[in-house]
Formats: C-alpha cells, structure tokens, sequence
C-alpha cells in the first residue's frame, strides 16, 4: 500500500512540474509576443514621427 502512495505522489509531483513548465511556456510565448508588437508599435511610431517632422520641415522651407 505504501509503495503506491509513494508512486502516486512522485506520479503527482511530476504532473505538477510538467504543469509548472507548460504555463511557464506558454507564458515566455505570451511575453514574446507583446514584446514583437511593442517593438513593431514604437518603430511605426517613430517612422509616423519622423514623416510628419520631415512633412513640417518642407512646409516650412516653402
């Protein structure tokens, strides 16, 4: 009886760990993602920025 207490709560530890490293997976991937779209988001902002001064710029210059 006891060896399979013991086997079933290494069987549980071990089911825990795999949970504990997919939800830490799928969170790295979550973090990825926002990063690859913040990264995406500030450089179309500062290209739109940059337009806009170089749009000012040649107003100015007319």
């Amino acid at each position: 009886m006891q060896a399979t207490d013991n086997t079933r709560a290494v069987s549980n530890l071990e089911y825990d760990l795999l949970t504990v490293l997919q939800n830490k997976a799928e969170a790295l991937k979550a973090y990825e993602t926002y990063r690859t779209h913040l990264t995406s988001f500030t450089i179309l902002k500062y290209s739109y920025r940059k337009s806009r001064i170089q749009q000012s710029c040649r107003t100015l210059a007319a």
